[in-house]
């Protein structure tokens, strides 16, 4: 399971980090305000996108060493902070590794993911953005062949509990694992409000894509900003079974008013990190916010090869990156142009 394993895997990170960064000159550590998490320097459109705009707009042009990462961390030396990471548990490890850094105070920062994703065409279209309230793990569960699944959840993925798979609302659903991770509601919606008229990109290709999901009423739909649900898995999936069944599971951990918009490989590891981080009292888990952009959807239109969303190429990651970052700008000048209004407590 995530929540234990990731638990195990950081208090062991931890004893390795401790002896060196103890050492390191924390006499004065950086108050830090505001820490951004990409993908990018990973070699993807998507990734050198959003870096290259977060570079070049907010000049941060400090590298810092820290120990555990292979590479720098990006800095402007007055509190914010760009850090690449993977996917999954690479992507745990690497914001540990910087949340055990003794040379910056975490305690009142914000960390912001921007990124890109798998859209729901039941619920976005492409380069609409979500701002996540929860991030609902995939991972945990019970996989077995689909023929043999039960005809009321055809999936062969059953969540780890006695109950049935779809008898949710389940008392105590979850214990002794953690599934999902609740968001700040509150500042995700504040977020959303400063960003609903970014000018997100609509280009005559988005337009033509848009077109061939008639099916889906939101999918044909211009772009926009909005709150809803992530799920996040180890592993990239695809396919109008396993979109409904992310539907489902997300209902069935996170209630039926959750509403599964986007698929991603990183945000379940980033949010269990920064939980351990808030637990030992280096983060405000509270202070997590998540932008998403959908690159693609979870789905093919009929009559179109099953692969091609697989293709490296596609047009839209490097225009859901444009959008992913257009949204979070707003929010990155607020935070340190406003830091008062931040500082004490999250709004």
């Amino acid at each position: 399971m995530h929540g234990s394993v990731y638990r195990q895997m950081f208090a062991v990170l931890g004893l390795l980090l401790g002896g060196a960064v103890a050492k390191a000159d924390a006499a004065q550590p950086l108050a830090v305000k505001l820490v951004l998490i990409t993908d990018a320097g990973h070699g993807s459109k998507e990734a050198s996108t959003v870096y290259d705009r977060l570079v070049n707009a907010d000049q941060l042009t400090q590298l810092l060493g820290v120990p555990g990462l292979a590479g720098p961390v990006r800095g402007d030396g007055k509190g914010t902070l760009l850090i690449s990471v993977g996917a999954g548990v690479e992507a745990a490890t690497q914001i540990v590794a910087l949340g055990l850094d003794a040379r910056f105070d975490f305690s009142h920062a914000y960390w912001l993911v921007v990124g890109t994703g798998q859209g729901n065409p039941d619920q976005m279209s492409l380069c609409s953005v979500v701002w996540a309230k929860s991030v609902v793990s995939g991972d945990e569960g019970f996989e077995t062949d689909r023929a043999d699944a039960a005809a009321d959840w055809p999936y062969g993925i059953v969540p780890l509990t006695a109950a049935a798979p779809k008898g949710y609302p389940l008392r105590a659903k979850g214990a002794g694992q953690t599934v999902v991770y609740r968001l700040n509601a509150r500042l995700a919606r504040g977020a959303s409000a400063l960003s609903r008229d970014a000018a997100l990109p609509d280009t005559p290709e988005l337009r033509d894509e848009r077109g061939h999901f008639a099916g889906y009423d939101e999918a044909v739909l211009p772009p926009s900003v909005q709150v809803a649900d992530v799920v996040g898995t180890s592993r990239y999936w695809h396919g109008k079974v396993l979109t409904q069944w992310a539907g489902d599971w997300v209902h069935y951990w996170d209630g039926v008013t959750a509403k599964f918009a986007v698929a991603d490989t990183s945000d379940v590891g980033i949010a269990a990190a920064i939980e351990t981080l808030s637990r030992a009292g280096r983060a405000d888990f509270e202070r997590l916010m998540i932008a998403r952009a959908a690159a693609t959807y979870t789905v093919n239109p009929s009559g179109r090869a099953k692969d091609q969303s697989f293709a490296a190429d596609y047009f839209g990651y490097p225009l859901a990156a444009d959008a992913a970052f257009r949204a979070a700008q707003p929010v990155i000048h607020d935070i340190q142009d406003h830091w008062e209004n931040y500082s004490a407590a999250a709004p």
